[in-house]
């Protein structure tokens, strides 16, 4: 679809998008010229719960009236429908607008539902996961950085199709979705309602098919401000629109941990936006990560082994020291995915050691000293990180992996890149890198191996990298 007919599609068939068209002509009032006289005039989207395995979360929201709380649902190959009621809040800054939420918990695993909203014609779908993993594994999606700036801006139909089209069960988000920055008003909640739109147009619609994709969004330091040490509800915006993490344990915490049957634990991380990551997050940390669990993943936004930043950074540095021995000794936690840097990258493998090692005469300050003699370094059995987030936001130049000891493998898609990192940033070089690097993740979880394919705007796959 091009961005000309997805800009139509945003003005004349989201009713908050109406109300503000008709108010910048006109002038007249919001609420008197919102129109819901169609089955378009909803925006749907589900998040992820404890237990997709058996539960499913499922939110919209519409004007208040009579019945829009209500959802039917039933295994696809069903007749008769069950009824549940949905809880409901009042949109911020749009008394007349609702968000209504149902967890639907008496599910069975690895099945099609079907679902209707609120009397509407429209039929819906969500699976649930299966408990044990299956032969192809699991398509997980990880994406962040949109800076959601409004339909047709950018690249995020295009990048959000894609994760629909390459099958993902499971859109993980890493941070920063609408520049909010923690305050609440009329402009971030349309901003906010216009991206849950076109979530709902691109990864869950597909022609007349309606196949609902569950999220779970890591907070990033756009969803706060200041971007480090706020409160946890200063993240209003994705508290509001999303039950967890915050209903995790520990529950009103912005971090927490969603195991999926009995092959994927998410660590859903706060990289010190509202929560430090030493101290209690790092106790929790020890204590939560499962190894019974075939694949643990951490998600977090900030990344600690940037590719443009600072490496040396109070705040990338306290991530190292708090969670990457825990890391490393975690058997299963093969792979992590952050963000923050609108580019794209992948480390080398990464562990901790008892021994300065030797990097090269340019990276000296980058042995990443953490505690008792030991160090960051790269190691056969480490951690691979995946980042650095570019979900429509224009990607960024990044440090040349050459001279860069924990970069890996750019694979010549950059004609710029910044001086290898040498202790001190480099500001000389904010040449963008092009759009070949504004990607999405789609990984595939198996029995034996993680296969990451980092994929374009366009749906090619266009980096591959297998982990046994």
């Amino acid at each position: 679809m091009q961005v000309k007919k997805k800009s139509l599609f945003y003005l004349t068939n989201i009713f908050f998008l109406i109300a503000l068209f008709i108010i910048s002509i006109s002038g007249c009032d919001e609420e008197e010229n919102l129109s819901l006289n169609s089955d378009k005039d909803i925006i749907v989207y589900s998040q992820v719960s404890k237990d997709p395995t058996t539960e499913a979360i499922i939110s919209w929201i519409m004007k208040k009236g009579n019945g829009n709380d209500l959802i039917e649902y039933k295994k696809v190959e069903s007749e008769k429908y069950k009824k549940s009621t949905a809880n409901a809040k009042v949109i911020p800054e749009k008394e007349d607008l609702r968000l209504f939420t149902v967890k639907l918990s008496d599910l069975s695993p690895d099945t099609r539902y079907q679902f209707k909203l609120a009397g509407q014609n429209i039929k819906r779908e969500f699976t649930t996961f299966s408990s044990t993993i299956s032969e192809e594994g699991v398509k997980i999606a990880f994406a962040s950085d949109a800076h959601f700036k409004g339909s047709g801006h950018n690249l995020y139909d295009e990048l959000t199709s894609a994760i629909r089209d390459k099958g993902a069960r499971l859109l993980v988000g890493k941070g920063d979705y609408v520049d909010c920055e923690g305050e609440v008003g009329l402009e971030q909640t349309n901003e906010w309602l216009e991206f849950l739109a076109m979530l709902d147009e691109n990864l869950n619609q597909n022609g007349d098919n309606y196949k609902y994709i569950p999220l779970a969004f890591v907070i990033g330091n756009h969803e706060t401000t200041p971007s480090y040490g706020a409160e946890p509800e200063n993240a209003s915006y994705l508290r509001f629109f999303f039950k967890y993490p915050k209903k995790l344990e520990p529950v009103g915490m912005n971090y927490g941990s969603v195991k999926i049957g009995d092959y994927l634990q998410l660590l859903m991380l706060d990289t010190g936006h509202t929560a430090e990551p030493g101290g209690e997050q790092k106790d929790w940390l020890k204590n939560v990560i499962d190894q019974s669990i075939k694949h643990v993943v951490p998600v977090m936004h900030l990344s600690p082994f940037p590719s443009y930043r600072d490496p040396n950074a109070v705040m990338q540095d306290r991530v190292r020291q708090a969670w990457m021995e825990i890391f490393y000794d975690a058997a299963n936690i093969k792979v992590a995915f952050d963000g923050h840097d609108h580019s794209w990258k992948r480390t080398v493998p990464l562990g901790v050691v008892e021994s300065k090692p030797d990097h090269g005469n340019n990276e000296e300050k980058m042995g990443f000293f953490i505690a008792n003699g030991k160090y960051i370094t790269e190691t056969k059995d480490g951690v691979i990180f995946f980042g650095d987030g570019s979900w429509g936001s224009n990607s960024t130049s990044i440090w040349n992996p050459a001279t860069t000891w924990y970069l890996d493998d750019a694979q010549a898609r950059l004609s710029n890149y910044k001086r290898g990192y040498s202790g001190v940033v480099n500001k000389n070089d904010h040449t963008q890198a092009g759009k070949h690097l504004e990607h999405v993740y789609i990984v595939s979880f198996e029995t034996d191996r993680i296969i990451v394919k980092s994929v374009s705007p366009s749906g090619e796959v266009f980096h591959k990298k297998e982990i046994y």
